[in-house]
């Protein structure tokens, strides 16, 4: 019995041992930046998928799940204009938990770039809008029990630091309005940030070396044939 007992922790040992090395392995690994680079291109070409529309990440630096630095961060809207551009996005992950979906962020520090939203005439909806229903689909009541992948995604943001980004917010419904602002340096501290139920709280704000454009638009209504 006594030998038994001997080989059954001696594979045990083992077996802890190739799992260690497996686990050394894939942390070494992930510090290769061709690797990260490699393992970031499939995640975009997924979510590129998913919402329909164009995502490229030219390179990434990961710390061990914990720190990603983006390079190139480029996002479509569904006319194939630009939505987001950035030279430089660094995030600090909180919590990620891939099977109870959820996300909360430390830090989103984005430097150099654009972002453009807007809002035409002939659509109701914001240019960015595709993607929160992407990642938060509505519940069908029909639908009696919800599986898995239907359950939106819960979201958390605590810190947002932006760096010489120009930002322009255009929207031509109702009595419209183009704001257009050069960000030298912009930070945001919120207590909450649900963009599904659009419910944001901040609790700091503080913008630096920055100009702000405010223009009000005039637009007549268009017509039937005009809306399709």
């Amino acid at each position: 019995m006594k030998k038994y007992y001997q080989k059954l922790l001696k594979y045990l040992g083992i077996t802890a041992l190739v799992l260690v090395i497996l686990f050394l392995l894939v942390y070494f690994l992930i510090q290769i930046p061709k690797v990260q680079t490699w393992l970031v291109h499939k995640v975009t070409t997924n979510l590129s998928e998913t919402l329909q529309a164009k995502v490229e990440v030219e390179a990434v630096n990961i710390e061990f799940f914990k720190t990603a630095v983006l390079e190139g961060v480029y996002i479509e809207d569904k006319n194939a204009d630009t939505l987001l551009y950035a030279q430089q996005l660094k995030v600090n992950i909180g919590v990620f938990s891939f099977f109870q979906k959820e996300i909360f962020l430390n830090k989103i520090h984005l430097q150099g770039g654009r972002v453009q939203l807007s809002r035409s005439q002939l659509d109701s909806m914001f240019n960015y809008q595709f993607i929160i229903d992407k990642l938060n689909p509505p519940s069908s009541d029909s639908t009696p029990t919800v599986t898995k992948t239907n359950e939106s995604w819960s979201f958390g943001l605590e810190n947002v630091m932006v760096e010489n980004i120009k930002f322009d917010l255009k929207d031509e419904q109702g009595n419209g309005f183009d704001l257009k602002a050069d960000i030298g340096y912009l930070e945001l501290n919120s207590n909450s940030f649900d963009l599904k139920n659009k419910n944001i709280d901040l609790s700091n704000v503080l913008l630096e070396k920055s100009k702000i454009t405010y223009t009000c638009l005039l637009y007549t209504s268009p017509s039937p044939r005009d809306r399709g």
